[in-house]
């Protein structure tokens, strides 16, 4: 299998910070089979701190381009929490954007899985489809994840 049914894989690879920002983690993008508008050349994991009152979000990710001369530009707003599913390592969020009529609708499903050490994140997005029963999509679909990715 050399894809995910047509998803787009953006691999990414761990990035040194400082030590100020502990519950933060960078990546870089490395590999990309797609293009993408919503998944940037850089990615920041934080860790859910609940600061909100979003339920079951383990983690946030937020997007950053890159500059001209290749540095990472300013770190966007987030756009998706990062919730578990049954495997360790996988976890999936979603794109919502606004209809003419100001309600959110969500249009992209999207999975992160990282490698055991999380020094590796690949990000799989499935533009354009946010199936009706999520939870069965995202049984079935973490099933091909795993078996991509080589995982137990």
């Amino acid at each position: 299998m050399n894809n995910l049914n047509g998803a787009n894989i953006h691999q990414f690879a761990k990035i040194e910070t400082s030590d100020k920002y502990k519950e933060v983690t960078h990546f870089e993008k490395i590999h990309q089979t797609a293009n993408s508008r919503h998944i940037l050349d850089f990615a920041n994991i934080s860790v859910q701190r609940n600061f909100n009152r979003s339920e079951n979000v383990a983690f946030w990710y937020k997007p950053a381009p890159r500059k001209a001369d290749g540095t990472r530009a300013k770190w966007g707003e987030v756009l998706t929490g990062l919730f578990r599913t049954a495997h360790p390592q996988i976890y999936y969020g979603d794109i919502s954007s606004k209809d003419h009529y100001g309600r959110y609708k969500k249009h992209t499903l999207l999975f992160f899985v990282f490698n055991t050490d999380h020094t590796k994140l690949a990000i799989v997005e499935y533009p354009n489809y946010y199936p009706m029963d999520v939870h069965l999509a995202i049984t079935m679909i973490s099933v091909q994840i795993k078996r991509y990715f080589g995982l137990q």
